[in-house]
């Protein structure tokens, strides 16, 4: 969320952020209109700066150059306020207000204060391979302020380079910890988050390398894990320091920890987990833990804090790390109380059915069903019947029981109703988890059944695919799919992607949160067919649908939301289906009568012809155009003539039995590459004549070159016009020799995109 005239910074290069590929930053407004773009500010890394004209939501897309992804770590904040500028009374890099030296071992603190928009910078010594904490509010360490708090560091023995930055470590405190490799000069900024924000403050820090704290005296924030997947981050010391995290459990329930969730979770070094209970006593692996090393489930036998210490598997290692955590499922017998399966396995079907069960306070209940991939399911709390007023969470589990981000909170007869939507990725029994939220206890119906219909899919949009090339939505976990019919040519082969597809970006704009996948419902039938093809977007976008429309022209899409939280998407699609070049089975001398009549035999006469194929016919049925390979003064193949290279896409060009020339028009247009073999089928599918030539005027790149028979309106001896050799696969396909108008030569023809 921006304010309006405010401008933010969102920085892979600096204030702390990294990646390890290309990175590619992507702004979009609350319209979904590109609003800010940058590839490569600094090396192969990515940064923009972006002032907000209204207030809203704005989204930010993260993507690899070399579609191969990687982690990364997003480094934002504001930069400039409406009505002021925060860094206007700030000292700028490389001046500071104090020099503090070299921080010890002891906390030691700064006392000062800002104005509104103001900021204070001190400067550092500090060695490599140590690690140091600062902080305005961690306990016992003298450091607390007024406001809320942002800190900020940046390395001035390096050209003032931006380094960590975090705020609201502790409530509106900040607290920063890093560890530089290199003896270094840093500053530490301590600025509000606001204008608004100005006071007194007291800066406290110190050398905490080998530092690992002592239960129970954690200086993270707690946390309380719920049944969507949550992040913490933290920094592992130096000199075999550790990080303690105290966690808020619940007896009856189960959590996992995770270090190497590709979808949350972040280390920059080896990890090693451990479990601590209340009264700090490790928790060994057994019948309510297990895994722990960089991952771990456990159930509790009581309601309270517990502790995660988070340190280097290595024992030598330091640097960021950011975890993921969230309750898992209970379906094996552990602690008394414990969350076990209490119905089922149900298989849901179109028309809507319940189960009852009773939910204890405080308890939670699971329900197993049997679901396929790719289908959608809604889970309803509240169906007719149940106890009203009370408020309930609804989250699900996979096959194992393995977590996914998908839950709903809500409340029967008042606020919204827990209703989830839900899309498997493999078929098998999943888990529906019914929790009280609120110490209530009661019966509750459990509504559930199967979304799509089979037989009509109540789709949202039905589409003509020429008529637009971009369909969005947002993804909730109440409404968990959407979908999109497509009237079309039948033959024509499109290309759908929530996605970039390929280095080229084509078709240019898809995108969808991670976890979404793009499902094809059926093919030539009102049946759905799970054998038809899913393309998922994880961490890289793995590729695309092309789907060629059947007799009936009629395709159905799906967009649903996986195992995470949702977001918009945005499905785009282009006619991919290869285009037909052929040689005219006829000849004509240089008075063509100019390229519209050029174009006008191309398509009315000889791709018209009753013993044209019928692939080419089947162009013309389907208001499409043939174009000829021509140039005169006024115009030329790249000069306007063909449709863009966008149109075209990433289209085949075949012959038209579909042997391949050309994999898109930009090898011609950009790169001036001659046909893979000769161009010597006419419409007919007959093969020409050995030798045949046919007038273009037309370079390999698709521009003018030679004389051209006084533009194509002279069949003098005396005028000449330039010819290729369709029998060749150099460049004197297009550019051999001239040739007297007066001589009959051929036309190349050309499949144009359908308009």
């Amino acid at each position: 969320m921006l304010q309006a005239g405010e401008t933010y910074r969102f920085s892979f290069c600096n204030g702390g952020g990294t990646a390890d590929f290309d990175t590619v930053l992507q702004g979009t407004d609350g319209l979904c209109h590109v609003a800010a773009f940058n590839d490569d500010s600094c090396g192969t890394l990515s940064e923009i700066e972006y002032t907000a004209g209204v207030t809203g939501y704005f989204y930010l897309q993260v993507r690899d150059a070399a579609a191969a992804g990687g982690h990364y770590t997003l480094a934002y904040r504001r930069v400039a306020a409406a009505g002021g500028d925060p860094e206007a009374t700030c000292k700028e890099c490389p001046d500071y207000d104090a020099n503090l030296g070299y921080p010890t071992t002891d906390w030691q603190t700064v006392n000062d204060a800002i104005l509104s928009g103001g900021c204070r910078v001190y400067r550092f010594n500090l060695l490599g391979g140590h690690t140091y904490r600062f902080t305005t509010c961690e306990p016992d360490s003298g450091g607390s302020a007024a406001f809320d708090t942002v800190l900020d560091s940046t390395n001035t023995s390096q050209a003032c380079y931006d380094g960590p930055s975090n705020d609201d470590a502790c409530g509106t405190g900040s607290t920063l910890e890093f560890t530089p490799r290199f003896a270094q000069y840093v500053t530490i900024t301590v600025r509000g988050f606001g204008l608004a924000d100005q006071g007194s403050f007291s800066l406290a820090y110190r050398d905490v390398t080998g530092e690992c704290v002592d239960c129970p005296d954690a200086y993270l924030p707690e946390i309380q894990p719920d049944v969507t997947r949550q992040t913490v981050s933290g920094h592992v010391p130096a000199g075999g320091g550790c990080d303690l995290i105290p966690v808020r459990v619940i007896d009856g329930l189960s959590y996992s920890f995770d270090a190497a969730d590709p979808l949350g979770a972040f280390t920059s070094l080896p990890l090693s987990l451990e479990l601590l209970d209340s009264s700090c006593n490790p928790i060994p692996p057994g019948p309510n833990a297990s895994g722990f090393g960089a991952y771990g489930v456990w159930e509790p036998c009581y309601t309270g804090l517990a502790y995660l210490r988070v340190s280097a598997a290595d024992g030598t290692s330091f640097g960021d790390y950011r975890l993921s955590y969230s309750e898992a499922c209970g379906v094996t017998a552990g602690c008394f109380n414990g969350c076990n399966v209490q119905d089922g396995p149900h298989v849901p079907d179109r028309t809507f059915q319940t189960t009852t069960v009773f939910l204890p306070q405080d308890g939670c209940r699971v329900i197993a069903f049997e679901l396929e991939a790719a289908r959608t399911y809604a889970f309803n709390a509240c169906a007719p019947g149940s106890l009203t007023g009370l408020e309930v969470s609804l989250s699900m589990r996979r096959p194992g029981c393995a977590a996914c981000n998908v839950g709903v909170l809500g409340q029967c007869g008042g606020g919204p109703v827990p209703r989830l939507e839900f899309t498997p990725t493999a078929t098998g029994t999943h888990y529906l988890v019914l929790r009280d939220q609120d110490g209530g206890s009661g019966y509750f119906n459990v509504g559930y059944r199967l979304l799509d219909d089979c037989t009509n899919f109540d789709a949202d949009y039905d589409l003509d695919p020429y008529d637009s090339g971009a369909y969005g939505a947002n993804l909730t976990n109440r409404q968990g799919a959407r979908y999109v019919d497509f009237t079309g040519p039948p033959g024509r082969t499109f290309r759908f992607t929530i996605c970039d597809e390929d280095d080229e970006g084509y078709p240019f704009g898809a995108f969808a949160p991670p976890g979404t996948a793009l499902i094809q419902m059926s093919d030539d039938s009102d049946t759905c067919d799970p054998n038809l093809p899913v393309a998922y977007v994880n961490n890289t976008c793995p590729g695309a649908l092309d789907i060629t429309f059947p007799p009936s022209g009629k395709v159905s899409l799906k967009v649903a939301r996986l195992c995470n939280f949702g977001g918009p998407f945005s499905l785009r699609w282009a006619d991919v289906t290869p285009r037909i070049v052929f040689i005219t089975s006829g000849r004509t001398d240089g008075d063509i009568g100019g390229i519209a009549s050029a174009l006008d035999g191309c398509t009315n006469f000889f791709a018209a012809d009753p013993s044209a194929l019928p692939q080419v016919q089947q162009v013309l049925a389907n208001s499409g155009l043939f174009l000829p390979w021509l140039s005169d003064s006024f115009t030329s193949p790249s000069g306007g003539l063909f449709p863009g290279l966008l149109a075209y896409g990433p289209a085949d060009l075949v012959l038209p039995d579909g042997t391949l020339l050309w994999n898109n028009l930009a090898e011609i247009m950009l790169a001036g590459l001659p046909p893979a073999a000769p161009i010597m089928i006419t419409e007919t599918g007959d093969p020409a004549m050995p030798g045949a030539a046919a007038w273009t005027g037309t370079d390999p790149f698709g521009d003018a070159i030679g004389p051209n028979c006084l533009d194509w309106g002279s069949s003098a001896p005396f005028d000449q016009g330039r010819v290729g050799r369709g029998g060749m696969t150099d460049s004197t396909w297009t550019d051999a020799v001239d040739r007297d108008c007066d001589l009959r030569r051929h036309l190349y023809c050309f499949e144009s995109p359908i308009p």
